[in-house]
């Protein structure tokens, strides 16, 4: 058992070191530095992924952790909203286009969010390594975050994050969502590649505003309590 465990834990410090994406970004000269969940299929920065790889890397070198959510972080915005994915590489924004069911705010950043986890991510940052000052660093802009959840995505103030769209819940395209969605339960009639295929003209492919928010909720909206 002692060797299996051993080859997982290798493995999984091999996969982390490889998709380790670097480099300097058009979007206003930042440096990037952060692991992506593909290099190949997804080699952008996810938010909740990234609160993920950050606790994953506590295990392989804590100041990588660090590095992870504050890359994370570059793409707050001065009235705390923290996008669901920054797409750092610029010279990859035109094959994510044509594949991802995607709404963009900016040509760098999406106008959805994903489960707020990063708070979690930052406690267990601070338990493993006591380092206060990374956490005074990075707590201001994870406030405003969610400051921006309770005034934009808590409509009706009973402390419940509403989503306006299936992918903010974490669960993506998961059939739950078909009848809220107006999609017609059973297989679909042709192949499809992707969820915005099977929503036809409602793909959120193209850029446009965000809808209003719909009834589906997940989680509170306190930093201490994040579970979606």
């Amino acid at each position: 058992m002692g060797s299996d465990w051993e080859k997982v834990a290798a493995d999984a410090r091999r996969v982390l070191a490889g998709n380790r994406q670097r480099g300097i970004s058009a979007w206003a000269g930042q440096r990037y530095d952060f692991v992506c969940p593909s290099p190949t299929t997804y080699p952008f920065q996810w938010f909740w992924d990234s609160a993920f790889h950050a606790i994953a890397l506590l295990r392989v070198d804590p100041e990588l952790a660090k590095q992870e959510i504050r890359c994370l972080m570059q793409g707050a915005r001065p009235d705390g909203f923290i996008p669901h994915m920054l797409l750092w590489e610029k010279s990859a924004h035109d094959a994510a286009l044509r594949e991802y069911s995607i709404t963009l705010a900016d040509p760098f950043y999406t106008a959805t969010i994903q489960p707020p986890v990063v708070a979690r991510a930052v406690l267990r940052i601070y338990e493993a390594t006591g380092d206060s000052e990374f956490v005074r660093e990075v707590l201001p802009p994870i406030r405003r975050f969610f400051r921006w959840l309770k005034a934009y995505r808590d409509p009706d103030d009973d402390s419940l994050i509403a989503i306006i769209q299936p992918d903010e819940s974490g669960l993506d395209a998961s059939p739950k969502y078909d009848r809220l969605m107006g999609i017609a339960s059973g297989p679909p009639r042709k192949p499809c590649r992707n969820f915005a295929d099977r929503c036809g003209a409602s793909s959120t492919r193209t850029r446009r505003s965000v809808p209003t928010p719909r009834v589906s909720r997940r989680s509170t909206c306190s930093p201490g309590r994040t579970s979606w």
